[in-house]
């Protein structure tokens, strides 16, 4: 006699498969925006994407959304891994720095578009971890200031003030010459 069992658990793989393709690019942008390198988003994400699989048994779809159950279970793995090689990021977001900068021919434009990424990666790199944090969720497509505020345990309000200060220093740290 066939059980549901196996047509159950290939839906719930398909659910998972698709619950990562929408995710991935979002994970893979703020990972990135945390300060970590293409090597280590890569193998942060799949180690994020990995515990979610493991424990996926254990998320609550009514204290969360998944991306939000996602971005914590990230934010812990690429905090720990951080902590491990005890490095501060050094890299930033190439896809956001691009989509700020428009691409010419003029090689004076791309020098001044490439002076200003470079100071923008080391203005970033000035910040705190938290600072860092609470930019990279700020730019997630689709992440409201509700779930964000549910990955960093605070209150909404709470995390729209740290943006703010963190906007706010960033700020400060690209007027300030070199």
């Amino acid at each position: 006699m066939p059980t549901s069992e196996p047509q159950s658990s290939s839906r719930n793989d398909c659910d998972f498969s698709q619950k990562v393709r929408a995710h991935q690019a979002s994970l893979f942008g703020y990972l990135s925006r945390l300060g970590l390198s293409g090597g280590l988003v890569e193998d942060v994400a799949q180690e994020a994407f990995l515990r979610a699989w493991r424990y996926r048994d254990r998320y609550d779809a009514s204290h969360s959304q998944w991306n939000t159950w996602l971005f914590r279970i990230a934010r812990n793995v690429a905090f720990s891994t951080m902590k491990k090689n005890a490095k501060l990021p050094q890299a930033t977001d190439p896809v956001v720095l691009e989509e700020t900068s428009s691409h010419t021919d003029d090689p004076s434009a791309n020098t001044e578009r490439e002076q200003k990424r470079l100071q923008l990666k080391r203005a970033i790199q000035q910040l705190n971890h938290d600072e860092r944090d609470v930019l990279a969720l700020a730019y997630v497509d689709g992440l409201s200031s509700t779930e964000a505020a549910i990955i960093l345990e605070c209150e909404p309000g709470t995390y729209r003030t740290r943006v703010s200060r963190a906007r706010t220093r960033l700020t400060h740290l690209l007027e300030i010459p070199e």
